[in-house]
């Protein structure tokens, strides 16, 4: 895994760094562990929050702006006063209230990547190359 310099990521991605820095008061540190990958998809990126750092780690190297930019928006929601799920389901069914959860959380994953690619819509890293990988 090898650290990412600041100077070396886009001006998006530094203003997006910065922002987080601000409302988290923790350093944000960005590693590489750049694997081959034959399509895109959403988990090409992880963070870990610390006490004192969110280690942000990205894998794919050809979209590696728009992969880091999405997972430092999920970051940005993360700390926010974004409304999060708590659901006691207690219909004694098991299997119901798995689903019901299921459910919601997913739910809640489509609302918050809706709001994740409208900033990346506007900020342009979702480009027609991105779209069509």
């Amino acid at each position: 895994m090898e650290k990412i310099n600041r100077n070396d990521l886009s001006d998006n991605i530094v203003n997006q760094i910065d922002t987080i820095e601000q409302k988290s008061n923790k350093k944000v540190e960005v590693y590489s562990e750049f694997e081959e990958h034959d399509t895109l998809t959403l988990d090409q990126a992880t963070h870990v929050t610390g006490d004192e750092v969110i280690k942000v780690q990205i894998t794919n190297e050809k979209y590696a702006d728009f992969v880091l930019l999405h997972e430092l928006y999920h970051i940005e929601l993360e700390i926010s006063d974004e409304p999060s799920i708590n659901v006691s389901v207690t219909s004694g069914q098991t299997d119901v209230d798995g689903r019901i959860l299921s459910t919601a959380n997913a739910i809640f994953e489509a609302l918050e990547h809706a709001k994740i690619v409208e900033k990346q819509v506007a900020d342009g890293s979702l480009t027609d190359e991105v779209h069509e990988a």
